[in-house]
């Protein structure tokens, strides 16, 4: 690489880094959660495989499959707090792109690839929950990485599989997509035999977790339908309709054009098709993969960059690969579209904003001080989002009635408790009587239909006390003897709450 481009790369990845500079909101994340299973797994030398947290349904069944996610993230907390966690996902993510990038350039140039990836970024960046999904990333750009060298001939079978079998090893502990390792080498060898063996190394490598078996089929549940509408899971089209936003656009229209791209290729030179067939396949599964499940458009945004960066390479080798775009150009461009972003604030590629910094905001944490230095007592009643913050702040002294893992509670759960009991007020009843509720902790911005009609209604129940508010999170106990000094000392005037 020249000079310029070194240093444009260099100003690409700063701001790549930046834009994954994002705090972390634990009150709705499920990092809380990972944390605890990893300090589990260190005090126990075992793995969860029940509903630990809950007192529901605590000895429902499940397949522990990042559980070495958790081992990961609870080192980090124990060393360095969350900020530490936070600059190990930054440069988990920046070396995820720099990856994809050495791979972009590999079947393209370093100018297409350079301008492409200005395009891309904010698909890329879009998805900044640090999860162990996030891991995958990294592997997923491992994997292509050698897999295309070793098509260049650049790395021999041998080395190929010491790289990629320990990494295996480490991806069908840390996170369901382990499963596209075993795509990739399927896909990419053209010799039959090696693929195969390669595949059946991978297969025998991915028997190795808790669950065994049944960890390696796991990845058969991804299309699921729980008892819980999970956001994250829905399509694409579903998103947008109910949540208006520039990031589905986007995709939709970068995944018009590589397929038109794709398709002008295969009009002019079938044997250029023929040579790319394993990067429209990369395009087609993670695009449509994307369509279906939106949280996958970030990983999409990466697979897009190098098969974008073919089609791109192929229709207009002759313009990107100019002498004059190699230096000035391509330095002068990386720095003015740097500052201009820099510059714009709240629009949807720049990375000024609230949440913008390291480690927790400020206050986030102000609520669980709360609940256990006014000695609030359980059973809590809580929502979905907010449990891995419980089980973060509360547990072992206090589980939870719900928490964030869909996969973690049965379906007759959600749809015969958890919704309708927010619903109907006779079932709220029912149900408060069975678990005799002591206290509701909510997060506030819970967006689902029935969470601010619940939370309206409890407010304005004389059986209810609110005594604890912030801009995360509200908490209400139960009027009766036991309460009596907390709600004296703590009780918020509910004329504070408006509708």
């Amino acid at each position: 690489m020249t000079f310029g481009q070194k240093i444009s790369l260099f100003l690409l990845l700063m701001f790549i880094s930046v834009r994954f500079t994002q705090k972390i909101n634990l009150v709705t994340a499920d990092l809380g959660r990972h944390i605890k299973n990893g300090e589990y797994v260190f005090k126990s030398a075992n793995v969860l495989n029940t509903n630990f947290y809950s007192y529901t349904e605590p000895d429902f069944k499940l397949v522990n499959h990042h559980w070495l996610f958790g081992v990961i993230v609870y080192a980090l907390w124990s060393i360095g707090g969350f900020k530490l966690i936070s600059i190990a996902f930054i440069l988990i993510n920046a070396l995820t792109f720099y990856l994809f990038f050495l791979s972009a350039k590999k079947v393209s140039s370093f100018n297409t690839a350079f301008f492409v990836s200005l395009w891309f970024a904010p698909l890329i960046t879009s998805r900044k929950e640090i999860r162990p999904e996030e891991i995958s990333y990294l592997f997923l750009a491992i994997f292509i990485y050698f897999l295309l060298r070793f098509k260049n001939g650049e790395i021999a079978f041998k080395n190929l599989c010491k790289i990629l079998l320990p990494i295996q090893l480490i991806w069908v502990n840390t996170h369901i997509f382990f499963i596209f390792g075993l795509f990739l080498a399927a896909t990419l060898l053209r010799s039959a035999k090696r693929s195969f063996l390669l595949v059946l190394f991978l297969i025998l490598i991915s028997l190795i977790n808790p669950s065994g078996v049944k960890g390696f089929l796991e990845p058969s549940n991804i299309f699921k339908q729980y008892g819980y509408m999970v956001a994250e899971n829905q399509s694409v089209f579903f998103m947008q309709k109910r949540f208006p936003n520039l990031l589905y656009s986007h995709f939709e229209l970068s995944f018009l054009l590589i397929f038109a791209g794709f398709l002008l290729i295969l009009l002019k030179n079938r044997n250029d098709f023929k040579k790319g067939l394993f990067y429209f396949v990369l395009f087609s599964v993670f695009g449509i993969l994307a369509f279906k499940l939106n949280r996958m458009i970030a990983l999409s945004g990466l697979v897009f960059l190098v098969s974008g960066c073919f089609v791109l390479h192929k229709n207009f080798k002759y313009f990107l690969n100019k002498t004059s775009f190699d230096t000035k150009f391509l330095f002068s461009l990386s720095i003015s579209s740097f500052l201009i972003i820099c510059l714009v604030p709240n629009s949807y590629i720049s990375f000024f904003n609230r949440n913008f910094g390291i480690g927790l905001p400020s206050k986030s944490e102000e609520s669980a001080k709360f609940f256990k230095e006014a000695k609030l007592k359980g059973p809590i009643f809580n929502n979905y989002d907010i449990g891995g913050y419980l089980i973060f702040y509360l547990f072992p002294a206090e589980k939870v009635f719900v928490d964030n893992r869909p996969e973690a509670y049965s379906t007759n759960f959600f749809k015969e408790q958890y919704v309708p009991m927010q619903e109907n007020e006779d079932l709220w009843k029912k149900i408060d009587n069975q678990y005799n509720f002591n206290s509701i902790y909510f997060y506030r911005h819970d967006l689902t239909p029935w969470a601010q009609p619940f939370l309206i209604k409890r407010i304005e129940d004389p059986d209810w006390i609110p005594v604890y508010a912030d801009d995360f999170t509200l908490i209400l106990v139960k009027k009766n003897e036991n309460n009596r000094y907390i709600i004296e000392k703590y009780e918020l005037p509910k004329n504070i709450f408006s509708h």
